[in-house]
């Protein structure tokens, strides 16, 4: 089953960004065309404050998880890390290779030996 990296607040979080962006965004485009009247610019510039609202909730909640998140990006640690995993995989993986390589010459070498003796 699939497993969260983050937590739910964290995910709740971005949702709230997204969220306030596309809002806030669709709040300025409706607030410049209603700008002639006076109960859709309030509606729509209260809108536009609550975007911020949300934003603010969104970066609060997800704030602390993706500063880690980043920071662990950022340390020499992790591309230690990386490196080594990486260097172990391409490192196993060429023995394999070099293994099926030289199973593959033994046995066209004991074809080769089989058709020479039979002619």
């Amino acid at each position: 089953m699939f497993q969260y990296r983050f937590t739910p607040k964290f995910y709740t979080g971005i949702a709230f960004i997204i969220l306030s962006l596309v809002s806030g965004n669709v709040a300025k485009v409706f607030f410049i065309v209603y700008f002639a009247q006076p109960a859709l610019r309030w509606t729509w510039l209260l809108v536009y404050i609550a975007s911020w609202v949300i934003l603010f909730i969104g970066i609060w909640w997800a704030g602390r998880e993706a500063y880690e998140e980043v920071q662990r990006y950022f340390s020499y640690r992790y591309y230690h890390e990386k490196v080594r995993d990486n260097t172990r995989k391409a490192w196993e993986r060429t023995k394999m290779v070099r293994q099926k390589m030289k199973d593959s010459l033994q046995r066209k070498n004991a074809e080769r030996e089989e058709d020479g003796k039979e002619t």
